[in-house]
Formats: structure tokens, sequence, C-alpha cells
């Protein structure tokens, strides 16, 4: 994945965070925005399959290492890590541009501020806002393992999302973001 490509993805999640706080505050919503990975996987799947792209909405178990080496995990803990559980699963992007298959999370943002403001964890803070990366173990602080049967945990928050306001979301990130590739 060139820096041009990562540019425009990292400028998409950005679009993505901002239309989300955007209808929260709108909608009468207190702004809370810890806890919406499954919103974020959801969007930005649709948004790049209506850019044309392969596009798959993936849920499963995310380790995020401390500085100390202790991983925090949401979700099972398929790998067989010891760490602290913190969440029960955990929704991403994958898409595919120019033949690589690319993790997209933009929840990074929420995940480390509700780590600090409710458990009281200091997460290493050099993971970035937004998760970009063409393998899921490529970056040293966290991995990204799939595990379908968590998909019915995080369709379930998602479900209780009203659909107007999830197409409006989906929309707003599509008409801001299309211009950024073209295909």
């Amino acid at each position: 994945m060139n820096n041009e490509i990562k540019e425009s993805l990292t400028m998409i999640c950005e679009i993505y965070r901002n239309e989300l706080e955007t209808i929260i505050s709108q909608s009468g919503g207190s702004g809370t925005t810890s806890g919406t990975c499954y919103l974020s996987g959801y969007t930005l799947t649709s948004v790049f399959q209506k850019m044309g792209y392969n596009s798959i909405e993936t849920t499963g178990v995310l380790y995020i290492k401390k500085p100390n080496g202790e991983q925090l995990i949401y979700g099972g803990d398929e790998l067989g890590n010891r760490g602290r559980l913190i969440g029960f699963y955990h929704t991403w992007c994958v898409v595919e541009i120019d033949e690589n298959k690319i993790i997209i999370d933009p929840s990074m943002k929420y995940e480390k501020e509700y780590l600090i403001k409710n458990k009281l964890i200091k997460p290493n803070f050099s993971i970035p806002e937004n998760v970009i990366v063409s393998n899921s173990n490529t970056y040293e602080n966290f991995k990204y393992v799939k595990d379908d049967n968590l998909i019915p945990v995080s369709k379930k928050f998602l479900n209780m999302i009203d659909e107007e306001l999830k197409q409006l979301l989906i929309n707003n990130v599509f008409v801001k973001s299309n211009n950024l590739f073209d295909l």
C-alpha cells in the first residue's frame, strides 16, 4: 500500500468520525462514540462497496498491547495469549485496493478514550487514531483476528440503530469521500 492510498484512507476515516459525531449531536445524542466499532465497520464497508471496491465487514477479536506487554482483549482469546478481557468483540472493515487487503479501523481513537476514561488503562499512545494496515499482524501494538462466532453480538448492536441514520451516515461519508480514489 503506497502513501497516497494510506493518506486517502486516513482522510476517509476522519470524514467518517466527523460525520458520526455530527449525526449523534444533531439527533440529540450525548455525543458518546465509544463502543461504536460495529457502526464504523458497517459504514466503511458500505461506503467502499458503493465506490466499487470489494469490502467486507469483519468481526472478531482485537488485541491491544500495553507498553508493559500486557494484552487488552476485545473478544475471546483466540491466540491463547494471557490478557485482560475488556470487551466482547470488535468490528472493522477490510477493503481490497490494488489486490491488497487493507484493514481499516477508525474506531481506535474512541477505544483509547474509553480505556483511559472508564477502565483507567493507559494504552500505548503510539497506536494511531486510525488503524490502516495491509496485514492483521503488521503493527506491533495490536492484532486483528476474525471470528465469525462474534458476528451476532456486533449485529445485535447495529440493529439497534435506526436504518435512516445508518443510511444518512453512509451517504454523507460516501459523498465526501468518493473523489479520493479513482476506480
